[in-house]
C-alpha cells in the first residue's frame, strides 16, 4: 500500500471514533483530554509506526494541537502474527482490508474505554502504561 492509502484508512477508521485530521495528526478532544494519533516512517526500512498519546488539558492549557511526543501518556498500535508475536507494519506488506480491521480493532481497544470511562480505565486495561506516563501526569492522576 502507498502512504496516501494508509492515511486514508487511518482517517476513515479514526473518524468513526470522533477524531479529526488537523496539522498532520489525528485529534480527539473533549473537556479533559486530547488524544493524538500520528503516523511515523522508519528511517531505516519500509516499516512505519502508528503512535498515539493522551494529553491532560489541565496540565497543558496552552497546547491546542500537541504532537504525540508532547503527550503525558504515549503508546503505539501493534499487530500480531498467528503465534501472537508483535510484528512491524510495512508499507508493501499491508493489505487494505487487514489494515482497516487492525486500525478499527486497536482504536476500539485503546481509545473507546478512555473516551467512555476516562484515563483510569486505560490504566486498568494496560497497567504497563503507567511506566509510559510522565511523573507530572502520575502525580495529577494519583497513580504510582
Amino acid at each position: 500500500m502507498e502512504k496516501r492509502e494508509i492515511k486514508k484508512i487511518l482517517k476513515q477508521e479514526l473518524e468513526k471514533l470522533g477524531f479529526r485530521y488537523t496539522k498532520s495528526a489525528y485529534y480527539y478532544m473533549d473537556q479533559e483530554l486530547i488524544i493524538v494519533v500520528e503516523l511515523q516512517h522508519s528511517n531505516y526500512d519500509e516499516t512505519f509506526f502508528i503512535n498515539y498519546g493522551f494529553l491532560i488539558k489541565a496540565l497543558h492549557p496552552e497546547l491546542k494541537y500537541p504532537k504525540e511526543n508532547m503527550c503525558d501518556i504515549r503508546g503505539r498500535f501493534i499487530q500480531k502474527d498467528s503465534f501472537d508475536n508483535i510484528i512491524d507494519f510495512r508499507w508493501n506488506d499491508c493489505n487494505p482490508e487487514k489494515f482497516s480491521k487492525i486500525i478499527a480493532s486497536e482504536g476500539k481497544r485503546i481509545f473507546l474505554p478512555v473516551i467512555e470511562d476516562g484515563l483510569n480505565r486505560y490504566f486498568e486495561l494496560d497497567p504497563s502504561a503507567i511506566a509510559r506516563t510522565t511523573k507530572k501526569a502520575r502525580d495529577y492522576l494519583g497513580i504510582y
